[in-house]
């Protein structure tokens, strides 16, 4: 189930609106703490483990930088069963328009609201996108994002950066980001690396977490092979709303180690340190 949202979420909606028209810390192993599973539900999982999940799977979510699913794949250009879709320019500038769905249907989704994209390419895809109204989407995957919220994206060589400030509900997951920075890149064998650079992130009903920035998470970045599989290795440090340390590890395949020093000692014992599994 939760790998379904993973794959839609966010970044369904994202690629949909781009249509073309400081303390020591514990390195133990995850077969010294329990593994919990997402496939037992997100309302058994602690905020910090729900953060793990968030920034394993960016550019899956709607907050997602990149897909690999083409927006015209997502969302054509019209609305061949029903409703309408339609495009103003803001003239004089043809890089900005506007576009007003309104029960529009296809593919057995309806999508509703209004939004504006900026910075438009020649080849159809905007650079800034801001939600005018709520934006819903339902159907097989249920969409709803939060009036007022914007996505950026901005290309840098072989890298791209998105500026996310934006609260979505999908499927009746929250995943929101506050001035939140991250940096993505696909390579040409279909592995995928990216990490944060500032701001917060949450998914559920957690409290924002705040990107650390003394840390260079871009030495230790998240990475996923082609098949989507997450590669030991990536590290990402954060701080909870009481300024505590949380950590982010990938000790295995799709096995990310959660630390979080809820005490604020400094350091993470034995029973604040969990792992989850990202898929199963």
């Amino acid at each position: 189930m939760y790998k379904n949202i993973k794959i839609y979420s966010l970044v369904a909606l994202a690629t949909l609106v781009l249509v073309g028209c400081g303390g020591s810390s514990d390195s133990s192993s995850t077969t010294q703490v329990t593994i919990k599973k997402f496939s037992q539900g997100v309302e058994n999982l602690t905020d910090a483990q729900k953060l793990a999940y968030a920034v394993a799977n960016q550019n899956k979510l709607p907050t997602g930088s990149s897909s690999k699913k083409s927006s015209r794949d997502l969302h054509p250009q019209s609305c061949t069963n029903g409703g309408s879709m339609n495009m103003e320019f803001d003239l004089p500038d043809p890089t900005q328009m506007t576009i007003f769905f309104k029960d529009c249907v296809e593919d057995g989704e309806i999508s509703n609201g209004t939004m504006k994209l900026d910075g438009m390419s020649n080849e159809g895809e905007p650079s800034k996108i801001t939600f005018v109204t709520d934006f819903k989407v339902s159907g097989d995957e249920n969409v709803f994002v939060k009036k007022g919220g914007t996505m950026q994206r901005i290309k840098e060589g072989a890298w791209e950066k998105m500026i996310l400030n934006v609260e979505m509900t999908v499927n009746g997951v929250t995943h929101g980001g506050e001035n939140l920075i991250y940096k993505s890149k696909e390579s040409q064998d279909g592995s995928y690396i990216s990490f944060p650079i500032s701001g917060k992130e949450k998914i559920g009903d957690s409290a924002y977490f705040t990107v650390d920035t003394s840390y260079d998470a871009s030495a230790t970045p998240f990475k996923e092979d082609k098949d989507e599989n997450l590669q030991k290795g990536g590290l990402f440090k954060y701080k909870d709303k009481n300024n505590h340390k949380v950590e982010l590890e990938v000790t295995d395949t799709n096995i990310v180690t959660v630390r979080v020093d809820s005490d604020g000692d400094g350091s993470f014992s034995s029973d604040e340190i969990s792992a989850v599994d990202l898929v199963n």
